[in-house]
Order: structure tokens, then sequence, then C-alpha cells
């Protein structure tokens, strides 16, 4: 009998395994230090065949120095230290601020009609404003009922060389760093984003959600594997450097620029767009600034706020971040750039991702490092 045709777990013994294969995903990993790499490989190239998609340096490829420019604060020992860095999964603007300011437009806009068309009276104009109070509310309580809920979060653990991905609900990805692929991905905006091979634990998941089902909704790369960088004010190829460079040589590695702190370019990272104690540096403009209070932003970022303080790592992830991890099973080294080739962004090209390599002397390289070429496909 195979695994589909079983009868589905219910909905308490489903939740159970779920939880049981989430606690056992670390020990998978040290167990599987070289997993087979190749469906990753293979989902990435579907991935490159879209004209939104974009492959970026590979790991291993250092940014030429004199084009590195971080605009980061480090200086919280909490989230930047010499053994891991944390950032929030997203920067994530108020939902349910943003529905609100929809409902103060529907309003002007029906105070404009009584402007504009004198003989129209509030109450004829009372229907439209009901049909929009309608479709918006159900939206606003769905928002503010769900900002909040614990957010996910992500940690780079440079002593264990592991991305730890929280989803918010106390399920964790390990994934070790020299599997990450970089993306750039512009189907809704320009993002940077980190791919790896997909967590057994989701794999076995999404099995144990098809069981009974004969018609099974297809994989695709959307999961928990899947990192978005969320640093203000570094655009794809500065984030990604970002990252590589802490994960490789640590926290004096990812300081500001000297020309950034003096031009007071240096900003802290947060969840929320446009937090309640950085609203004057934020909101330049007294009009914006009365707007996000009109909206209710001030209380609705307290709340995504306490969302955000509702979060906790599980035991084995503090374990591993602390003074003496268990790195039994891990390769915890770190990717050394490659000496023989830099890649340096293209500032003539009309798009922040686009790069060209050169070598060790800024000269244009003839050909991509070993690391970057495409990967053969692998034989069944």
């Amino acid at each position: 009998m195979t695994e589909r045709s079983q009868a589905p777990l219910d909905k308490a013994g489903l939740q159970a395994r779920i939880d049981a294969l989430w606690r056992e995903e670390l020990e998978w990993v040290r167990r599987h230090r070289e997993p087979d790499m190749s469906d990753l490989d293979a989902e990435i190239g579907k991935e490159l065949e879209r004209r939104d998609v974009h492959a970026l340096p590979a790991l291993d490829i250092a940014m030429w120095p004199e084009d590195v420019f971080f605009t980061v604060d480090v200086s919280d020992p909490e989230r930047f230290n010499d053994r891991f860095m944390e950032l929030p999964m997203g920067h994530i603007r108020s939902s349910a601020a943003f529905i609100v300011g929809m409902h103060h437009v529907l309003v002007l806009f029906i105070l404009s009609l009584v402007m504009v068309f004198p003989a129209a009276t509030l109450a004829e104009l009372w229907p439209l404003y009901a049909f929009g109070l309608l479709l918006l509310a159900p939206l606003f309580w769905f928002c503010f009922r769900t900002e909040r809920e614990p957010m996910g979060r992500v940690r780079y653990n440079r002593q264990a060389q592991l991305l730890h991905i929280d989803d918010g609900k106390g399920h964790v990805a390990h994934i070790p760093w020299r599997h990450v692929r970089p993306l750039v991905d512009e189907r809704s905006t320009s993002v940077l984003k980190l791919y790896a091979p997909r967590p057994r634990a989701e794999i076995e998941t999404y099995k144990l959600r098809i069981r009974g089902n004969p018609n099974p909704p297809p994989i695709d790369l959307s999961g928990p594997y899947e990192c978005v960088n969320s640093l203000p004010d570094l655009y794809e190829l500065q984030g990604l450097e970002f990252i590589r460079r802490y994960m490789a040589h640590g926290l004096p590695a990812i300081q500001p620029h000297p020309s950034a702190l003096a031009q007071g370019l240096v900003k802290a990272t947060d969840h929320v767009d446009v937090p309640t104690r950085w609203a004057g540096k934020y909101l330049l403009s007294p009009l914006r600034r009365y707007w996000h209070a009109l909206c209710l932003g001030p209380w609705l970022d307290e709340r995504a706020r306490l969302g955000e303080a509702r979060f906790e790592w599980n035991d084995e992830v503090k374990q591993l971040c602390g003074r003496s991890p268990n790195l039994r099973g891990l390769d915890a080294r770190p990717i050394k750039p490659n000496p023989r080739a830099y890649y340096r962004p293209a500032y003539d090209y009309p798009v922040s991702f686009s790069y060209r390599l050169v070598n060790r002397h800024g000269l244009p390289l003839m050909m991509a490092p070993e690391s970057m070429r495409p990967k053969a496909a692998s034989k069944a």
C-alpha cells in the first residue's frame, strides 16, 4: 500500500506528526552533511528561465572592496555578535494601517463628490460608503488579528555556518550556509532571495498532507527555506555581500562605512516600516506624519512590535548559538572567498543587481569561476 493511498490522519494526529518531524530536522541535517543538490539546481534552473528572476554571484565570490558600502547599525549585541546575527523575515508595513488609509480615502472621495455635485447629499451617498465599508471591514479585522501573532525570524549562525529559519509557528529549518543559492526576484518588486534545499521536515509534511488526496497540490519554491533580504537601504548586491562577509569574516567585516557614519546614513533594522519611536526621522513631512497617525499607525505599529516580542527561539537554536555549541556532524568551516575573482556592481546598467566579474587586478574575467558555472544535470 502506497503512502498516498493510506487513510489521512485526523487533525490532532497530523499536527503531532508534523511537530515531531520538525523536532527531528536538526538531527537529519547532522546525518546528511552532503545532501543531493540536483533537485534544487533543477528548480533554480527553471526559475532562471523567467525574465524576472536573475542569478547573483556565488557565495565564494566577494565584492570588490572599494564598492562595499554598508549603512546598517550593528551595535545591538543581542542581534549582531561574533556568534550570530539575527534579522526579521522581511520589512513589513502595517497592513491594517493600509486598510484604514483606504477607508479614509473612501471618505475623502465621497466628500469630494458632495463638493463636485452640490445636489447630492450625504444621505444619497450613504450606500456607496456602506458598500466600501462592507469590503474593508473584514480585511481590517483579519489584519488586526494576525499582526499580533508571532513573526518568523532568521538567524545567521556563523559559528555553526547555518541559517536558522523559524516560520513563526516554532518550526525551524536549519540550512547549511554553503547550500544557499542567491537570486533576485522581480515578480512583485526587486528583492534578494536565498534558496536552499527543501528541509526534509517540509517534504514529509507535504506527504502527510496529501495522504489520501488523489489530486495533491504541486510543490513550488515557496516555503520556510526561502529567505528574503530585510536590510534597510541595502540593495540586492550590497545585501548579499553584507550576509556573505558576516558568515565568512564575522562582525568586524560588516561595520558601517565611515562615509555613511559621517553622513548620518546608518539606520537600525526593525520589522515595522514606520516605527513610532523613529517617526520623526523617517517621516520628513508633517502631512505624512499626520496621515500616519490618522491611520492608527502608531497604535498598530506597537501591536506589531508586541507580536515580535512574543517570539522565542527553541532550545536547539539557543544551544547552537551559545558559547559552546554542539557542532557534531556539521560543516562549520566558513566559505573562503576566491582570491582570483571578484564582482563589481555595474552602475552603468539600468538594474541594481547587475554586476561584472573581475580578477584581482580589477580587469574583466574571461571565464566565470567554477562555482558560478551551470551545474550539469545528474543522471538517474
